[in-house]
């Protein structure tokens, strides 16, 4: 399965002043794969609504992945 991430302007921004940007990506990474293959996985994920539906947004900790 192939997956693409892209950040908004913001999230880099925020992303390199607090020099997360490598951090970041690996945490995605990992927390994709970990919801691929495991089943029972509790994830706060919620349906967007507006310009964003059809998507979703996934929380981890204080960080948001749509």
């Amino acid at each position: 399965m192939k997956w693409r991430v892209s950040y908004s302007k913001q999230a880099l921004k925020y992303l390199k002043e607090k020099g997360l940007i490598q951090d970041a990506k690996n945490e995605i990474s990992k927390f994709l794969r970990k919801i691929i293959y495991v089943e029972d996985l509790n994830v706060d994920v919620k349906k967007l609504k507006g310009k964003w539906k059809g998507r979703y947004r996934i929380k981890i900790r204080e960080h948001r992945i749509v």
